[in-house]
């Protein structure tokens, strides 16, 4: 596994969770595509959009070119009725266009009002609140409710992981192909977003055993591999698969069961 800087999301020392985005990560070149995806959208859009936030490794410094996705969440205007299959095809054409720079550029739409409120959406609630950055319309992000660094976050990111897991793991089974972001997708596709779950879902793991929080994919496998040097190897081949997603449907349905199997008994140890 290779070294990396690694990301722990400070608090305030009240337990209260604090962004690690910062304008400063954002290089003049990458900010520059930024500008010209947000016209994109805004073209695409009428320009019904009220907010869109820039969330993940680019906002926090972690970014690895031709690794890392570029992360946008749109928040449509009031009223508007935004066409996800149309934003479908446009984060397609972005992705082919700068493919040498992200490895899939994601264009999402959310409602505000249930970020942070509903624990199903409490994945996308600790990016943005604590990765993300608002690069063009009004600050919605100020108005999210703030995080809580405890055993009640953990918990629900537990459960969350639990759920995903389990559905994802339910289609590999089904060697069920999907399509995303306008383009159908197979088990790599489906490789890299099981083991994004779970890495993240790591981060509950090493908030209920050392009250540290992290998000970033291999400060959580370090710091688990040093909880639990036992399942070094395949915390390893989380990673690894990660990076280098396995293509045969067989291969990825036996390691998907391995590791939501270790990921099920280290949240009760």
């Amino acid at each position: 596994m290779k070294e990396e800087k690694s990301f722990y999301i400070p608090d305030d020392g009240k337990g209260c969770l604090l962004s690690i985005a910062a304008e400063e990560n954002i290089t003049d070149n990458y900010r520059s595509i930024l500008m010209q995806i947000v016209e994109d959208i805004l073209e695409e859009t009428d320009r019904n959009v009220e907010s869109i936030v820039l969330r993940g490794s680019l906002a926090y410094g972690g970014f690895i070119e031709g690794i890392s996705d570029l992360d946008l969440v749109i928040f449509p205007a009031k009223n508007a009725d935004l066409s996800k299959e149309r934003l479908g095809k446009l984060a397609a054409e972005e992705s082919q266009r700068y493919k040498e720079l992200f490895s899939l550029v994601d264009l999402s739409v959310e409602q505000i009002d249930r970020i942070g409120y509903d624990w199903t959406c409490n994945r996308l609630w600790l990016n943005l609140k604590l990765t993300g950055i608002t690069i063009y319309g009004e600050d919605l992000l100020k108005n999210l409710p703030v995080c809580i660094k405890g055993k009640g976050l953990s918990d629900d990111i537990f459960r969350q992981t639990i759920k995903d897991s389990e559905e994802c793991l339910e289609w590999i089974s089904q060697k069920k192909k999907m399509h995303y972001m306008g383009e159908e997708r197979g088990a790599d596709f489906l490789c890299v977003w099981f083991m994004r779950n779970i890495i993240r879902g790591f981060g509950a793991v090493i908030l209920q055993k050392k009250n540290i929080f992290t998000m970033h994919l291999t400060t959580c496998c370090l710091e688990m591999s040093k909880l639990y040097p036992e399942y070094e190897e395949l915390i390893l081949r989380v990673w690894t698969a990660e990076r280098s997603p396995l293509k045969r449907w067989d291969e990825l349905l036996q390691l998907c069961q391995e590791v939501l199997d270790m990921y099920r008994s280290l949240y009760q140890l």
